[in-house]
């Protein structure tokens, strides 16, 4: 049996360690429980776990909470990573004439300059070719950093996030494979982390596999700024099973999306944003939920490939979500996968 390693400065033996990361939220997690710790509220953390002989950092960011507990007198400590901060901060200008502005800028320069804000910078990003408020000045006030942010990113379906090492991405990044066939800026296709080396059910505690079409949208309409507006369609929709459009909604039936831009005043741009997020939505939901012998070097956001007889599923699935769960007596890693 293998031998369990954990490791977080400013803490003696910690008792367990879960630390969550997903595609759909703002900032990674870690709580864990310890019996004594020099951590304090603020105080800068970071997670090494895995095994003696694998073990990796899987997590750096800030202290955030501190509970105690009676009477086994547990200490439990909550930290976020470095996208807190763009949470935490509100933009509020010290009076109404002057809030933050720009014109006629390309989206990722924009985002650059809000994360700026606070003493952050972009580690890597994707060019958009996207600019925004050509003619009329773009405004931001009363309204949380990250929530502009992601307003922002969601207009070209581009995500923004931190890795476990703290480095803050914004990439045309989607919550499934891709394939690099889109023609969208930054679509290149996904290489799997340990390809050539599947994932297999020697190693898969559970597994369950579903399909749907709850969020598949196959019409999106986008309102812009001063009567711009534009609208995307189709009638077929992407199914990963088969990896081609085919018929699944009926005939003639649409499931609308509306898109409300205010920052977009340029039709060309509108439509851009209609296309990029028809090729977001207009798809069925492929996902495995499965937990296996834990691993520290699986992150969400990368792409892993699996090979289950069991299921009868194998190919490249996208980490939609992932949770590492540490104890003393175990590690495990349980993943949400898409493609």
């Amino acid at each position: 049996m293998r031998q369990l390693y954990a490791a977080i400065p400013g803490v003696t033996s910690p008792l367990s360690i879960r630390v969550s990361e997903s595609h759909g939220a703002a900032t990674a997690t870690m709580t864990f429980d310890c019996e004594s710790t020099t951590l304090d509220i603020g105080d800068t953390v970071s997670a090494d776990l895995g095994y003696v002989d694998e073990h990796e950092v899987v997590f750096n960011g800030y202290v955030k909470q501190i509970e105690r507990k009676a009477p086994d007198d547990i200490i439990t400590v909550t930290a976020q990573d470095e996208l807190v901060k763009l949470a935490d901060y509100f933009i509020v200008s010290s009076t109404p004439d002057t809030a933050f502005k720009r014109r006629n800028i390309i989206m990722e320069t924009l985002i650059s300059d809000l994360v700026g804000l606070i003493g952050l910078s972009l580690y890597e990003y994707t060019p958009t070719s996207f600019t925004i408020g050509v003619s009329t000045d773009i405004e931001i006030n009363i309204i949380s950093l990250y929530d502009i942010v992601k307003q922002l990113s969601d207009i070209i379906t581009w995500s923004i996030w931190a890795d476990h090492n703290g480095r803050i991405y914004f990439k045309n990044r989607k919550p499934f494979v891709m394939k690099g066939t889109s023609g969208q800026p930054g679509d290149v296709a996904d290489v799997a982390v340990n390809v050539g080396n599947p994932i297999t059910d020697l190693t898969v505690l559970n597994i369950a596999y579903s399909i749907d079409e709850l969020d598949l949208r196959n019409r999106v309409v986008v309102y812009g700024r001063q009567g711009t507006d534009a609208e995307e369609s189709s009638s077929l929709s992407y199914d990963p099973r088969s990896d081609s459009d085919e018929q699944i909604l009926p005939v003639g039936f649409y499931k609308t999306i509306l898109a409300a831009l205010p920052y977009i005043d340029e039709t060309s741009e509108a439509q851009k944003a209609a296309e990029y997020n028809l090729n977001l939505y207009n798809r069925l939901t492929d996902k495995i939920s499965m937990t296996m012998t834990g691993s520290p070097s699986l992150h969400a956001r990368s792409v892993l490939e699996i090979s289950s007889t069991f299921m009868s599923l194998s190919g490249d699935w996208y980490i939609f979500s992932l949770d590492h769960n540490w104890t003393k007596s175990g590690f495990t890693t349980t993943l949400e996968l898409r493609r």
